[in-house]
């Protein structure tokens, strides 16, 4: 009805008589009383259709009603809460226009907005925005506008920031450090932000402590370092690494090097004269822990922190639900991933043959309830499940999985078509430039985001790659005998690159290519101010080291990212090493890898199998089998590219013999042995010890023309759902001038004030 009528207002076909006599009496009572007019407001942001909320407060003015500055923040509030951001800067904007000014408070919230859909560009001209309304900035003006300019990597303007602030009569507290150390993950961890914040706990309130904390662990994790971040979790005194652990035992985190327990860091040798009281943990707190044990596959860890997590209390939440989802499809359950979701839409009898196709086993009645059927669905958990539903169910998983979303009523969001995009390009071999269009046609109420073009970017550059480099064992023998030609490729058809560096890291793709077709998408971001990331400099520098084979121009995109503030980690070190190795200098990938280890990298099995690697291009199989002694040695385990790039070095040198050998021997510390191949060829061995290393995603050798035309029919039939859903929104926008200014929904991340 709320449609209807602002409809017929908006096309002048009706007056305010006319709406007075024609709208339903409990409706108009709604629209003429200013009250019950806020409250309805905030009720239909939980709509399917968020901007009935404007249009609400539209016909309710026009019927003579007088709004409060309260009426518009509270629907900012539930704005905020359903991650609606993107419809944040038209309602602050219409609050103006209907009582001729605004407040604080909402100018604040339209700023946390500009944050949250990464439109820095706006961002910048938050202060002036306040001084043309006459209005003070305060406290969490300045704090948001630093958080925002952290998470965009330009610290030149958050310091700015910061001193703007001071000026203001805002000195930097512990809310400040708090607030930092919160946002800083896009930069990697940093030790004096970390120490400070870690200094400032005792003046913080117990709810922004834990979120402190929460920080200083995920940034941890982030460099692997399981013993930090059980120190910071002991922080949580007894909630954490308490007496009563999961099944009586220590829940023990096996890491590469080195092992450590929930109970192995006493409470006594740890110092907590800085935290405020006795902390409590949060959903968030255990969310991290489940998604770190996810990444590493660890099933049975991340079900113990489960269980600790409802044994002290917390309820779970989508976040935790999303989690255990991602948890479960890492170790191949999707199952288990399915009757989780299913649980979560009990109350939608429509869904129950969806996850039945998926994959749903409704015979089995004797699965634990992980997690409460109460726990609403979010396009969160469905993005977790679409991951593992893409590696089983491909394609056609993908066209069910968006009518499980239509069901429940959610949109896709960025994440969503990062993790098609991935698929396709990994999983299908699609070309960039068909990833390019698709990636056009999704992009209806998600502009493009750095990730987006990470997964194009690195598209390109394998093939690129592949059009440089040779690979394979008999590739590796060749260059061991000096047989390998140098593979001359026209640099027009290569990437450059430019002294920009924002968004792209000074990438530029040739325009003999795609030049053309990436042109909007960058535009797109720098429209935005969006400024490079640490994961687009890697791209970049493994792009020079690689395919370019300049190592000056890598160092100095290194050294460009350092000096922007950005953090190397793993990934970085190991495509400056990678490129060692491909010019043939192993003493500076050996000084490299020294590097990596100083600056608090942990050893890990991707650096030392570059090196191994390395050696066995140079017909060293003596020092390739060494390293892989020293990698043995310092506590990393083997995995299945370790174990074939030794094997590879001896087969390099015509050992075939020890290469089968060592094949066989080293086979059990990846996988057990099928008896049948004890006999088997070298070839066979090879083939099959390979699949053991295949992740969820495996990526396809070239598809014939008639694979390719499959995938192009299956993709039309996935395209029909986001192209109807795509006139229905451009209708929505028509009739809704007061849409959002960008036409985006990412999830939020919280904020520190």
């Amino acid at each position: 009805m709320v449609d209807k009528l602002f409809l017929q207002r908006r096309a002048g076909d009706s007056t305010v008589e006319t709406l007075r006599t024609s709208v339903e009496p409990a409706l108009l009572a709604h629209l003429q009383d200013s009250e019950k007019a806020r409250a309805l407001a905030a009720l239909m942001v939980n709509t399917s259709v968020p901007q009935r909320a404007h249009r609400v407060l539209l016909l309710a003015h026009d019927l003579g009603c007088k709004f409060k500055q309260n009426a518009y923040e509270g629907v900012a509030y539930q704005l905020a809460q359903t991650g609606q951001w993107a419809e944040m800067p038209s309602l602050v904007a219409l609050g103006k226009r209907q009582t001729g000014r605004t407040n604080a408070r909402l100018l604040n919230w339209r700023a946390r907005a500009l944050v949250e859909i990464s439109h820095f560009g706006l961002l910048e001209g938050v202060l002036e925005d306040f001084q043309e309304e006459h209005i003070q900035p305060n406290r969490r003006t300045f704090h948001v506008l630093v958080s925002g300019h952290i998470r965009n990597r330009n610290l030149a303007k958050a310091k700015a920031c910061l001193e703007w602030m001071e000026q203001a009569g805002f000195p930097m507290d512990a809310s400040t450090h708090a607030l930092i150390v919160s946002n800083y993950r896009s930069l990697g961890a940093d030790k004096p932000v970390q120490t400070r914040a870690f200094e400032s706990l005792r003046e913080l309130g117990e709810r922004t402590a834990t979120i402190v904390v929460n920080s200083l662990i995920q940034l941890a994790l982030d460099t692997h370092d399981m013993e930090g971040a059980l120190r910071y979790l002991s922080f949580f005194e007894s909630s954490v690494s308490s007496q009563h652990d999961v099944d009586s035992g220590d829940v023990t985190t096996p890491q590469d090097g080195d092992s450590a327990s929930l109970q192995s860091l006493s409470q006594e040798n740890v110092d907590r004269s800085n935290t405020p009281g006795t902390l409590v943990p949060d959903t968030a707190t255990f969310t991290m822990l489940i998604n770190y044990f996810a990444k590493k596959r660890d099933l049975v860890h991340a079900l113990q922190i489960l269980d600790r997590m409802k044994l002290l209390g917390v309820v779970p939440d989508s976040r935790v639900a999303a989690a255990m989802i991602r948890a479960h499809c890492a170790a191949g359950d999707l199952s288990t991933s399915l009757y989780i979701a299913s649980t979560m839409c009990e109350d939608l009898p429509s869904t129950r043959s969806l996850f039945i196709w998926l994959g749903l086993e409704v015979e089995d009645k004797h699965r634990p309830d992980l997690i409460p059927s109460t726990v609403p669905m979010t396009i969160e958990v469905i993005n977790a499940l679409l991951k593992g539903v893409l590696v089983r169910r491909g394609l056609n998983g993908m066209r069910v999985m968006y009518d499980l979303m239509r069901a429940t009523g959610l949109r896709p969001n960025d994440e969503t078509i990062s993790l098609f995009l991935s698929y396709l390009a990994v999983a299908e071999r699609m070309r960039p430039r068909e990833l390019i269009r698709i990636l056009k046609r999704l992009s209806v109420d998600v502009r493009p985001t750095l990730e987006h073009l990470h997964i194009i970017f690195r598209s390109l550059f394998r093939g690129e790659s592949e059009s440089v480099r040779r690979r394979g064992w008999q590739a590796l023998r060749a260059r061991v005998e000096r047989k390998d030609v140098q593979i001359f490729v026209p640099p027009e058809k290569l990437s450059t690159e430019s002294k920009l560096y924002d968004p792209t890291a000074g990438i530029e793709v040739s325009r003999l290519t795609y030049g053309s077709l990436i042109r909007p998408l960058v535009a797109s971001l720098t429209a935005r101010r969006v400024r490079v990331d640490r994961a687009t400099m890697n791209l970049r520098i493994r792009h020079d080291s690689t395919v370019k084979r300049s190592m000056d121009l890598a160092r100095e995109s290194f050294q460009t990212m350092l000096d922007r503030g950005m953090h190397a980690n793993e990934h970085h070190f190991a495509a400056l090493m990678e490129g060692y190795t491909l010019s043939g200098d192993m003493h500076t990938a050996e000084e490299i890898f020294k590097s990596a280890m100083q600056a608090g990298m942990r050893p890990n099995v991707v650096l030392y199998t570059i090196l191994i690697h390395g050696y066995a291009q140079q017909g060293k199989a003596g020092l390739a089998m060494r390293t892989f002694e020293q990698m043995v040695a310092s506590g990393v385990q083997p995995d299945v590219g370790s174990v074939d790039a030794l094997a590879g070095a001896w087969f390099a040198v015509g050992a075939s013999g020890i290469s089968r050998r060592v094949l066989l021997q080293l086979w059990p510390h990846i996988a057990p042995l099928p008896p049948e191949l004890a006999e088997s060829d070298l070839q066979t061995l090879l083939q099959t010890f390979r699949q053991l290393g295949s992740g969820p995603l495996k990526l396809r050798t070239k598809q014939t023309r008639q694979q390719y035309r499959m995938l192009r029919w299956k993709l039309k039939r996935i395209m029909v759902h986001w192209v109807r859903e795509k006139r229905v929104r451009r209708q929505r926008r028509r009739e809704n001038p007061e849409g959002p200014v960008v036409d985006t929904s990412p999830n939020p991340t919280p904020l520190t004030s």
